[in-house]
């Protein structure tokens, strides 16, 4: 019984997870999530919304090791970007008939998963890179890669550089937006920053 409910709150954290990342994909900003009909071939895409400003204002104290190893997670917008968008309006408004009438995981990954297809591609471009995948889900939302800085900032076209806070405590960031040679469709890289002002 233990055993059972321990495997049902892991599934519902997982299903959770997988929603918020659909969410911030889904509300991302115009140019910055491409449908996958719109990559015909692999080309750069450029990414947004992993620099901020506080950023680059914090004081430049070097560049982070080339031989440090990293864990990133590569994420994809979900299929039907706007009608997910208006599902999760719907089923977390108490006005709503839709209200708290939530899909199981395996219906989400079917009408919002990204497709397998893409999943792919994305999974063939870390390879490629130099990248070890770690983790991979059946939602194909979110993608798990390692890899040592210096594959990481040719993958990435970034430089990952170390910053002083204000307390004197150091962080590092990318000097720029990721972008990333590739025919498929990719909406966000996590793990760029760590512990960031």
């Amino acid at each position: 019984m233990g055993d059972r409910m321990t495997r049902t709150l892991r599934h519902r954290s997982f299903y959770a997870s997988a929603l918020c990342c659909a969410w911030i994909a889904a509300s991302a900003a115009p140019g910055t999530v491409r449908a996958a009909s719109q990559i015909p071939s692999a080309h750069v895409l450029q990414l947004s919304g992993h620099v901020r400003p506080e950023f680059l204002q914090a004081p430049l104290v070097g560049n982070l090791a080339t031989s440090t190893q990293l864990k990133l997670a590569i994420g994809l917008p979900p299929q039907n970007a706007s009608g997910l968008a208006a599902f999760l309006a719907a089923v977390t408004d108490p006005a709503s008939p839709q209200f708290r009438h939530y899909l199981t995981p395996a219906q989400f990954d079917q009408i919002y998963g990204p497709s397998a297809q893409d999943y792919e591609t994305v999974k063939s471009f870390a390879q490629a890179n130099g990248l070890t995948i770690t983790n991979t889900y059946p939602s194909h939302l979110l993608l798990g890669v390692s890899a040592n800085v210096e594959s990481i900032q040719r993958a990435f076209h970034v430089v990952l550089n170390t910053r002083r806070r204000s307390d004197g405590s150091i962080f590092y960031a990318p000097d720029r937006e990721p972008s990333l040679t590739i025919a498929a469709p990719v909406s966000f890289i996590s793990g760029l920053c760590v512990q960031c002002p």
